[in-house]
């Protein structure tokens, strides 16, 4: 099992809710009913289909372990997605330019580096290919 399991804030939520809402006291016991009040996001995590059996247990040992204080979620970074030109629009000091959508009138010139904290940011690749043509590419950016 590696170090830490990278996990969802919607994961750590139910998690942390789970714990609360069955022991708020500092000492907890895990029982076989609390399993069964775990939340679905947990248990789906748990129990997920594309993994083997041995590593269905890891994660419920990584559970119990997250239960006695141990360090083993990391929570992921929240991603969002832009759209872009797919060329280069020029450059500035060596590093190319690109158009980036802040919104459906504005168009905004900046190296990818230095995005712009208000460029628009899209929940779904989905959502963010609504906006783009075939001139533009829909990227991953943290958030």
């Amino acid at each position: 099992m590696s170090d830490k399991y990278v996990v969802s804030q919607e994961f750590m939520n139910g998690l942390v809710d789970w714990k609360h809402d069955t022991s708020p006291e500092k000492d907890f016991y895990i029982t076989p009913f609390d399993f069964k009040e775990i939340p679905f996001v947990v248990k789906s995590w748990w129990l997920a289909n594309n993994v083997d059996s041995i590593e269905n247990n890891n994660r419920l040992i990584a559970i119990i372990r997250w239960v006695n204080g141990e360090d083993v979620f990391e929570v992921e970074k929240p991603k969002k997605w832009v759209v872009r030109y797919k060329e280069p629009q020029g450059s500035v000091d060596g590093e190319p330019l690109y158009i980036w959508f802040v919104d459906e009138l504005t168009l905004e010139t900046e190296p990818e580096a230095t995005m712009p904290p208000y460029i628009r940011r899209f929940d779904t690749k989905e959502e963010a290919q609504s906006w783009a043509n075939s001139h533009q590419e829909v990227v991953e950016v943290e958030e």
